[in-house]
């Protein structure tokens, strides 16, 4: 009976990663514009309207998001990701290190919030001076 508990110890430390585990794989992020009531965009659909906070899924490497309102240039941006510092404590478990990598808990956005500054479409002898 030992040994049964002490294999399912062991597989449950190698089968998960402390970075899911303690930070999650999500974060929530701000998105405000001005004007506001853009549209964001992320992988090809529409996710809400300006300003919103969203539950955003991390991803290495980052993420392309786009903002579109009709009399408007449509805008994108990427948000840019950091380390996620709770993943040194996977230390030598490489298959940990892999869970984290491939749920996105490896990193975390930099950022809590994020805005854009929306152009117009008119040509710049149409705008009015600010």
């Amino acid at each position: 009976m030992k040994a049964y508990y002490g294999f399912v110890f062991l597989s449950l430390f190698l089968l998960s990663s402390c970075a899911t585990i303690f930070s999650g794989t999500r974060d929530q992020l701000l998105f405000t514009s001005e004007p506001s009531g853009a549209k964001i965009i992320m992988d090809g659909r529409v996710i809400g309207k300006t300003p919103v906070m969203l539950d955003v899924r991390r991803r290495l490497g980052g993420l392309w998001v786009g903002y579109e309102l009709e009399g408007f240039k449509s805008q994108f941006q990427q948000l840019d990701t950091e380390f996620n510092a709770v993943s040194i404590i996977n230390l030598g478990c490489i298959l940990c290190w892999g869970i984290d990598a491939a749920t996105g808990a490896l990193v975390r956005y930099a950022m809590p919030g994020v805005y854009m500054q929306l152009e117009p479409l008119l040509p710049e002898t149409i705008r009015r001076p600010e």
